[in-house]
């Protein structure tokens, strides 16, 4: 069974009025996190090289306070949660940076060679000084910080969870009531190659008889002898005597991200402080 890690670290700005009389400070907290196959002992240098090399792009007023790793089994199109661990740590942000609004944020887009099993994320944050009329607009220096970051990554591998794209489709013909109740039956424009019970098919561009898209998956139960005739689960309701999209064997893989680069200026919400005082408990 393939294993996989999220690794998260926790961050935290407090503001800087310049003048109290006009304004208030304010805290907010988020958090960025990376995919390994690596378990944390082996990952444990590498994740602090990451919160160095991260914090650098920070402004000072920000910093990374928290990690924590999250372990998970992928079977078939889950990821099943094995356990977790979580403290406290100290990367303070880069003292030559102001900070912006800490929601301005920076897109990297993350490939990793497979067709279509892309990432898109975020970097919050940014320091002020490097948006410039609403767009990014870095130093030589603080590109070469956030090359290093993303050389950092590619390294000691990083990767991302997502669907197996290369599965086949196939085209849906039909869609029609089952034998028992909550079963249906899904007619394929052919036999699909390794599916067996307990799979999960994926519906892709399929809608009912009124118009409405089938989303999401369901778990594969059986097959109908003599034909080409997968009886799904959890699709009540849903009726289509013609041919209408496809529908594909639903996995999910762990894959190496083997290429980073910077996109353009974007945000993102911050939330509460992970760190901050907390009231008197209660007597109960």
């Amino acid at each position: 069974m393939p294993i996989c890690f999220r690794y998260t670290y926790i961050f935290q700005v407090t503001t800087e009025p310049v003048s109290r009389a006009n304004a208030q400070p304010h805290t907010g907290g988020w958090s960025e996190n990376v995919w390994s196959a690596a378990d944390p002992v082996a990952y444990s240098a590498r994740w602090t090289r990451w919160g160095q090399k991260r914090a650098l792009l920070l402004p000072k007023q920000a910093a990374i306070v928290g990690f924590r790793s999250q372990k998970y089994d992928i079977q078939g199109n889950k990821l099943v949660p094995s356990g977790s661990t979580s403290g406290t740590t100290l990367f303070p942000g880069n003292p030559v940076y102001e900070t912006d609004l800490p929601q301005v944020a920076l897109t990297v887009t993350a490939t990793s060679g497979v067709a279509r099993n892309n990432s898109d994320f975020k970097l919050l944050c940014i320091p002020d000084v490097f948006m410039t009329g609403g767009e990014f607009n870095p130093t030589a220096t603080f590109k070469t910080q956030l090359t290093n970051l993303f050389n950092e990554w590619k390294s000691h591998p990083t990767g991302m969870v997502g669907r197996d794209l290369d599965q086949p489709l196939v085209r849906v013909l039909s869609i029609t009531a089952g034998t028992l109740a909550g079963d249906t039956n899904v007619l394929l424009d052919g036999p699909y190659p390794l599916l067996v019970a307990g799979d999960f098919l994926r519906w892709n561009n399929v809608k009912d008889d009124d118009g409405n898209p089938v989303q999401g998956s369901n778990r594969v139960v059986g097959f109908v002898p003599g034909g080409n005739t997968v009886v799904v689960r959890g699709l009540t309701g849903v009726f289509q005597p013609n041919p209408s999209g496809f529908a594909r064997r639903d996995i999910a893989q762990y894959l190496v991200l083997n290429n980073f680069s910077w996109g353009r200026a974007s945000i993102r919400k911050v939330g509460k402080p992970s760190q901050g005082y907390r009231g008197r408990a209660s007597n109960r």
